[in-house]
């Protein structure tokens, strides 16, 4: 499940913040992967990346099965700049269209996460809710040049099924 859920993030980021947005027409992301981030991508990157999967709730019947899961994504963002202010100003802004972009109503990325599902013999999986945690910010310099990041925690829980195949 946690792959599709970064695909249907990574397909909403693009629609929403790169070339041809219609929400923008200024600053906008020139790369989206899956991949993480170094030096060497383009300015302007964002990354969506699998932290971690874990069981919420077990049901106990006639054998114990999980019945829910919670999937941590992370969303994070490289700015290159040549000065201090004009790489957190930047920063800040792209850091603000992504969160927009994920928890606006009926937008690309909510209506691809909650439609989701995952299934396979003998379960199903699907998407119940999904809450942006913290943003953390930092920057560094590598060889004289400025990188700005910020790093935002997004969670989404799911039903798990399980039937007999």
């Amino acid at each position: 499940m946690i792959d599709i859920l970064v695909n249907e993030i990574v397909k909403g980021l693009e629609t929403d913040l790169c070339k041809g947005s219609t929400l923008y027409s200024d600053d906008l992301i020139d790369n989206v992967t899956t991949r993480g981030l170094s030096p060497k991508v383009p300015n302007k990157t964002i990354s969506v990346e699998e932290a971690d999967s874990i069981p919420l709730n077990h049901d106990i019947s006639s054998q114990i099965a999980q019945t829910s899961e919670r999937y941590t994504i992370y969303i994070k963002l490289l700015v290159k700049a040549s000065s201090e202010a004009e790489g957190k100003a930047l920063r800040r802004k792209l850091t603000r269209r992504i969160k927009h972009s994920i928890l606006k109503k009926n937008g690309t990325i909510f209506k691809g996460i909650l439609t989701s599902q995952d299934a396979d013999t003998g379960y199903s999986e699907r998407p119940l809710k999904y809450a942006i945690g913290k943003t953390e910010f930092d920057m560094g310099e590598i060889e004289n040049a400025l990188f700005f990041l910020s790093d935002t925690t997004l969670t989404v829980d799911t039903d798990v099924n399980y039937y007999e195949a």
